[in-house]
C-alpha cells in the first residue's frame, strides 16, 4: 500500500504493523507461530483528530487496543488443510475531525521452502484471505465456519494483499466500522505445501496490518470444535500392541472411548503365538464385556498371525466395538492361521460375541476352510455401513447360532462384501430351530470365481428371518440344508434388489428350486476368458473380481486390444481391469455402450471409442496410471451425429481427446495429470466437438488444447475448478512461450479459427 508520510494537508494519525511468523510443522499439521508488534496504536492528535484500532477478544469476551499485545491471531493454532480463523477489527472515529483511513494487508518478507515432492514452494500461495465488511452501528459475529467461509468468495491469495479506503465522520456515539478478516487454508492443499524438514527449513510469512488515517474535508478456531470433523480427534492414541492393549485396559467399564492409530500394529511375537492375551492364546486383542470402545484405524493397519490349531480371531469382542477409518486405508487383517477345513474351529478376523459396529476400513481374511472376516455368534449383534469385509477363499460374513431363544443378528446398510460365500447364514444342529436374524437393506455382495452372494444352510430354518430389502447381488442366493426340516423365512423386496444370477431354494434330497428364474441382470466374470465370452452377449457384464488381460486381438490399423464392447454395460463391481498393452493399443475398444465401477490402471487408450453407432457412457470410471496414455480416444467414426460422449462421477488421469462424435460432457469429473502426452504442456483435455463439464475439476498448470476444435463449436464450463480456485476467464492464459505452460494456472491452445478464449469457451 501506499505509504503518505509528511504533507501539509495530512495527519498521520494511527499506524499499527504486526509481524505473523507462518510456519508448517512435519508431516500435514500447519501452525503459525507470531511475533510481537512493532508499532502499536500511536495517536497523533490535530484538532482533536483521534482514532482507534481494535480487535475482539475472545478470551476477555471484550474489544481490545492492539496496544502490547503480541498477537491478535491465536498463538496455538495448528493451521492445516480446512483450519480457518477469523480475526474481527474494529476502526472509530473517536475525535471531533471527520476522516479517512486506510486499512491495509500486506506481506513484509517471506522465506520459501521445499515440499515432500522435491518441489521450491512459498507459503503465501496456499494461504488465503478475504474481507468482509459490517455494519458501522452493529457488531455481528458469524455464527459458525460455514457462514464465515461462505463470504471468502474472492479467493484471495494472502501474497496479493488487500487496501480500503473508508470515511468516518465525527460523530457521538463515535462512528465506528467494523471489518472481519478470514484467514484459512483451503481444504484442497496437500503435500505440495508440506516442506520437507530432512532438507529446508520451515518456510516463513512477516504478514503485515496497517491502518493510516488522515483528515477528511466533509482450536478449537473461531467457532467450534467441528471445522475439521474429519480430523482424528481420540482419547488414546496408539503405535504398537502394548499401547493398544493398555489404551483399551484403561478404558474401564462403561465408557465411550475413541482409539486412534499412529502406526501399524502388530499383535503377534516372531513365534506367532499371540502376544496380546494370556486368557485366550489364539485371540489377538480381547474387547471385555461392558467396555465401549471406538477404534479409528486412521490409515494404518492391525494384523495378527498365529500357527495355534484352536479358535483364532484378531479381535474377540465381548464388548462393544465401533470401527472407523477417517483416512480410508485402514485394515484388519488375519494371517497365517492354522485353517481347520472340519469345521472344529473358526480362524476368525473379528470374532463377535458383542455389538460390532462397522463403519469404515478393510476386514480381512485369505483362509481357507471354517475361516470368516465377521464371525457373528449367538447373541451378538454386527452392524455393516461401510467398509470392506473381505475373504479372498472363503466366507467374509457369518451369522452363527446354536440357541431357539438368543438370537445371532446381522443388519448391512452398505459397504462392499465379497467372499467366496459373501454372507453365510449358518445353524448346524439337526433338530433345533436355532434364531438367526439377518437383515440386509444396501450394499454390494460378490461371490467370488462365482460363488455366492448368500446362502443359507440351515438344518432347521424355521426360526430364520432373512430381509432382503436392498443391494446388489453378485452370485447366486441360495437357502439349502443337509437334514432340512424347516424352512427359512425369505422376504425380498424386487423393486429395490438387484439379483445379477438368481434366487434359489432346494430341501434336503429334491432337487434346486429356484424362487426367481434366469439370468436377472447379465452375466458374471471373474478372469479373462469369462469377461471376453459375456461382453459378446451384448447385455450386461459384472466383474467378480479383479482381471489381468493383455491386449492381444488385432485392431484396425493393426493396433491390438483386449476387450470388445459392442452396447450393453460391462459393470466393473468396484474391481480393477489391468490389461497389459503396448503402444498405441487399446484397452477397452467400444462402439458404444456403458463402463461403469472400475478402475482402470493398463490400458494405452483405455477406452477407445472405434466406429461408434450409441452413446458412450461412463460412470464411476478411475483410469490413469503409467500404462494409460488416452484414458479417452476415438478412432475412425460410425454415425457419429448420433453418438455422444457421456462422462460421470469419475476420474481422468491423462490427455482425454476426442472426435467424430455429436458432443461430449463431463460431470463432477476430475482431470488429473497423466503420465505420456499429458506431461507435454500439461495437456488434459482435446476436444473436437461441443463440450460441456459441470462442476469438474483440474489441477493447476493444465493445459485445454482447442487447436482441432471445430469451427463454430463450443466449450461450456459451469462451476468447474482449478487448482481449488473457481474457473472464469480470468484463469486462462493463452500462452506465448513454453515456459507458461508450466507457470500458469491453466493454458489454453486456441484453434485458428478463434481470436479469443471468448470465441470458443463459455463460462456460466
Amino acid at each position: 500500500m501506499t505509504n503518505k508520510r509528511s504533507t501539509k494537508r495530512a495527519l498521520l494519525t494511527s499506524i499499527m504493523s504486526m509481524l505473523l511468523c507462518v510456519a508448517m510443522l512435519a508431516g500435514t499439521t500447519f501452525a503459525w507461530f507470531t511475533d510481537s508488534v512493532t508499532s502499536s496504536n500511536n495517536v497523533i492528535t490535530s484538532g482533536n483528530l483521534d482514532v482507534t484500532f481494535e480487535y475482539w477478544d475472545d478470551v476477555a469476551g471484550d474489544w481490545a487496543d492492539v496496544e502490547g499485545k503480541s498477537s491478535i491471531f491465536d498463538p496455538n493454532a495448528l493451521w492445516e488443510p480446512g483450519y480457518t480463523e477469523v480475526i474481527y477489527l474494529k476502526v472509530a472515529n473517536v475525535g471531533s475531525l471527520a476522516l479517512k483511513y486506510q486499512l491495509g494487508v500486506n506481506i513484509v518478507s517471506e522465506t520459501g521452502s521445499t515440499n515432500v515432492l522435491g518441489n521450491t514452494f512459498k507459503l503465501s500461495d496456499y494461504i488465503y484471505f478475504d474481507v468482509k465488511e459490517m455494519s458501522e452501528t452493529e457488531y455481528a459475529r458469524f455464527a459458525d465456519r460455514a457462514a464465515a467461509m461462505a463470504i471468502a468468495t474472492e479467493k484471495t491469495k494472502i501474497s496479493a494483499g488487500y487496501s480500503k479506503d473508508s470515511v468516518l465522520l465525527a460523530g457521538n456515539p463515535a462512528p465506528t466500522e467494523y471489518v472481519a478478516l478470514v484467514v484459512y487454508m483451503p481444504e484442497w492443499v496437500g503435500n505440495e505445501a508440506n516442506y520437507d524438514s530432512k532438507v529446508a527449513a520451515a518456510p516463513q510469512i512477516n504478514l503485515g496490518l496497517n491502518v493510516l488515517a488522515t483528515q477528511y474535508t466533509k482450536e478449537a478456531d473461531s467457532f467450534d470444535e467441528k471445522y475439521d470433523k474429519d480430523a482424528v480427534y481420540a482419547d488414546a492414541y496408539v503405535t504398537n500392541a502394548t499401547e493398544l492393549q493398555k489404551a483399551i485396559d484403561e478404558l474401564g467399564a462403561g465408557e465411550n472411548a475413541t482409539i486412534a492409530l499412529m502406526g501399524d500394529i502388530d499383535l503377534s511375537n516372531a513365534s506367532g503365538a499371540a502376544m496380546m492375551s494370556t486368557a485366550q492364546p489364539a485371540y489377538g486383542l480381547i474387547i471385555p464385556a461392558g467396555v465401549e470402545v471406538k477404534l479409528d484405524l486412521n490409515g494404518y493397519a492391525v494384523k495378527f498371525g498365529t500357527d495355534v490349531a484352536a479358535a483364532t480371531a484378531v479381535i474377540n469382542n465381548k464388548g462393544i466395538l465401533i470401527i472407523e477409518d477417517s483416512v480410508g486405508t485402514g485394515l484388519i487383517e488375519l494371517t497365517g492361521a492354522t485353517v481347520d477345513t472340519t469345521y472344529g474351529y473358526a480362524t476368525d478376523t473379528i470374532l463377535n460375541n458383542g455389538m460390532l459396529t462397522v463403519n469404515g476400513g478393510t476386514i480381512k481374511n485369505s483362509n481357507k476352510g471354517a475361516s470368516y472376516a465377521i464371525d457373528n455368534n449367538v447373541g451378538a449383534t454386527t452392524v455393516v455401513n461401510g467398509g470392506k469385509i473381505m475373504n479372498t477363499a472363503g466366507e467374509a460374513i457369518r451369522a452363527y447360532s446354536w440357541s431357539e431363544t438368543e438370537a445371532s443378528t446381522l443388519v448391512i446398510n452398505g459397504g462392499d462384501v465379497r467372499g467366496t460365500m459373501a454372507v453365510r447364514i449358518s445353524n448346524l444342529t439337526t433338530n433345533l430351530a436355532c434364531k438367526i436374524d439377518v437383515t440386509i437393506n444396501g450394499g454390494t455382495f460378490t461371490g467370488i470365481n462365482n460363488g455366492w452372494a448368500l446362502f443359507s444352510y440351515c438344518n432347521n430354518g424355521s426360526n430364520v428371518n432373512v430381509a432382503l430389502n436392498g443391494g446388489n447381488f453378485y452370485g447366486w442366493v441360495g437357502f439349502g440344508g443337509g437334514n432340512k426340516t424347516g424352512t427359512e423365512k425369505v422376504l425380498v423386496n424386487f423393486d429395490k434388489c438387484e439379483f445379477y444370477v438368481g434366487i434359489g431354494r432346494y430341501m434336503a434330497g429334491d432337487e434346486w428350486v429356484s424362487i426367481l428364474e434366469g439370468d436377472l441382470a447379465g452375466t458374471v466374470a471373474s478372469n479373462e476368458e469369462d469377461l471376453t465370452e459375456a461382453l459378446a452377449s451384448g447385455t450386461k457384464v459384472v466383474l467378480t473380481n479383479d482381471v489381468k488381460s493383455e491386449a492381444a486381438t488385432t485392431a484396425p490399423y493393426g493396433n491390438k486390444y483386449a476387450y470388445k464392447l459392442d452396447g450393453g454395460v460391462l459393470d466393473g463391481n468396484n474391481n480393477e481391469l489391468y490389461m497389459e498393452c503396448y503402444g498405441d493399443d487399446y484397452g477397452i475398444m467400444t462402439s458404444g455402450g456403458t463402463v461403469k465401477n472400475i478402475t482402470i490402471t493398463e490400458g494405452c487408450r483405455a477406452i477407445m471409442l472405434m466406429y461408434a453407432t450409441e452413446d458412450v457412457i461412463l460412470d464411476n470410471v478411475n483410469i490413469g496410471g503409467d500404462g494409460v496414455l488416452y484414458p479417452i480416444n476415438t478412432g475412425e467414426g460410425g454415425t457419429p451425429e448420433n453418438v455422444n460422449l457421456i462422462v460421470t462421477n469419475s476420474t481422468l488421469a491423462g490427455w482425454t481427446s476426442y472426435g467424430l462424435i455429436n458432443s461430449a460432457s463431463f460431470t463432477n469429473v476430475k482431470f488429473e495429470q497423466g503420465t505420456y502426452y499429458n506431461n507435454i504442456y500439461g495437456r488434459v483435455l482435446k476436444p473436437y466437438v461441443n463440450t460441456t463439464l459441470t462442476d469438474c475439476s483440474f489441477v493447476k498448470h493444465m493445459n485445454l488444447d482447442l487447436s482441432s476444435l471445430v469451427a463454430g463449436n463450443k466449450i461450456v464450463m459451469e462451476n468447474c475448478t482449478v487448482g481449488g480456485q473457481a474457473v472464469t476467464a480470468d484463469v486462462f492464459t493463452v500462452p506465448t512461450n513454453d515456459e507458461e505452460y508450466d507457470t500458469e494456472l491453466f493454458t489454453v491452445d486456441l484453434p485458428a479459427w478463434a481470436s479469443s478464449i471468448a470465441d470458443c469457451i463459455v463460462i456460466k
